[in-house]
């Protein structure tokens, strides 16, 4: 029995595969119809034009495509603008994060640098203190 439950699933699968497939297949026959007509009447008016109103008909087209185009090429260097500006803020950002872990490598240099003086200072004077009582033992 399952054998044959099996068989009648697959036989739906297929039929259903095959119903949709039919579905796609009128579809796309109805859209190609569709279009098809729009584009002989387009071709039809475009014969029975005149060669001074096909000149117009031409430069019309022309002009629509470059606005296209031009509209087109404007949105793509917004969209550049966009990426360059947030670009620019991620490294003000940084250069912000730099500037003040200089300031603070700086001022551990500073107190580093303060640190070591007063540690030279201290060690001369007790270097100093010791050739004083060294020389006062010697005499």
């Amino acid at each position: 029995m399952p054998t044959l439950q099996f068989g009648n699933n697959v036989k739906r699968i297929m039929q259903c595969a095959a119903d949709k497939k039919r579905y796609i297949n009128k579809t796309w026959f109805a859209w190609t119809k569709k279009w098809s007509y729009h584009i002989m009447r387009i071709k039809q008016y475009w014969h029975s034009l005149q060669g001074t109103e096909k000149i117009l008909a031409n430069i019309l087209l022309s002009m629509t495509i470059l606005i296209v185009v031009q509209f087109v090429w404007i949105l793509a260097l917004q969209y550049q603008i966009n990426q360059l500006t947030a670009a620019a803020e991620i490294r003000e950002i940084r250069i912000t994060n730099l500037e003040q872990s200089e300031k603070k490598q700086n001022s551990i240099l500073y107190s580093t640098y303060s640190t070591i003086w007063d540690l030279q200072k201290q060690w001369n004077d007790l270097n100093f203190r010791v050739l004083e009582n060294s020389w006062k033992l010697g005499n």
